[in-house]
């Protein structure tokens, strides 16, 4: 019954359950054997309750303290005044001395250090060839083979994640900080967004890097579209979204509003 209000005026997340949850849940509702060892021991599903939040608008360079009034359980009066009592004490503390100085990171570790990978070589490509297989059985028609690059670094999550918004400012970055597990990422696109009972999937597919200059970042736009598999790789993605959505969407009301259309970032583009 916790239900955030949603006003114009307002961003667009204003507070209520925020968090993640890993891939491993499909396990909960499809039916799949074999499942990998767990051998991080991290929670599947993780969210928290806020009711609170600080949004900071970085063309504005100003701050918007939000709360939530908890109507249904203090009365009106009484949860407006809690509400503003938190946004007071939430400013306070915001204009109080910082821990540490804005802009500065501070630099740990040879630039140069090296990473190591849960996977060898011969074993990758023994998996490729194994999914090339599935594929010709018709088992699958894809599989996203991935490694988990790991090092040991004495830096501060935040610094890493200040860091990742200079060198690869990316449209969906987080931090999450729990007693559990503490992520940072930057990715570039959403999984999905559901807004006013419309569902938005936008998988991005076929990657090139940035041009130096104008021209031959034209060049490498005009070569990524023409890749047949890029091509192949996006059309695929864009199927299986429209699968995913028409599964929970009403019937016909499924519609492909882009398509083959470029989006540039500070290293690469995608299609």
């Amino acid at each position: 019954s916790y239900r955030a209000v949603h006003l114009p005026e307002l961003p667009r997340f204003t507070g209520g359950i925020a968090g993640y949850a890993g891939y491993d849940i499909v396990r909960y509702y499809e039916p799949l054997p074999n499942a990998p060892q767990d051998d991080r021991n991290l929670p599947d599903l993780l969210f928290g309750l806020y009711d609170t939040m600080v949004v900071f608008d970085h063309v504005s360079k100003t701050i918007l303290v939000i709360s939530h009034a908890h109507v249904d359980i203090d009365g009106v009066e009484a949860g407006y005044e809690k509400a503003c009592l938190r946004i007071a004490e939430t400013v306070q503390k915001l204009a109080g001395p910082r821990q540490t100085r804005v802009g500065h990171v501070q630099r740990l570790g040879d630039p140069s250090i090296s990473f190591s990978s849960n996977f060898e070589r011969a074993e990758f490509e023994k998996a490729v060839e194994a999914c090339k297989e599935y594929i010709r059985a018709g088992d699958i028609i894809q599989a996203v083979l991935s490694q988990r690059l790991r090092v040991d670094t004495a830096a501060e999550a935040y610094d890493i994640y200040r860091a990742l918004r200079v060198v690869n400012p990316s449209p969906f970055m987080f931090y999450l900080k729990s007693p559990h597990v503490l992520l940072v990422g930057a990715s570039p696109e959403i999984m999905c967004r559901v807004e006013d009972g419309i569902i938005t999937n936008r998988p991005l597919a076929g990657t090139r890097r940035r041009g130096r200059t104008e021209e031959e970042d034209k060049a490498l736009e005009e070569e990524l579209l023409a890749d047949p598999k890029e091509r192949a790789e996006h059309i695929m993605l864009v199927d299986l979204g429209r699968n995913d959505v028409g599964r929970v969407a009403e019937l016909g009301s499924v519609e492909l509003t882009d398509l083959m259309v470029i989006e540039r970032y500070s290293h690469v583009m995608h299609i």
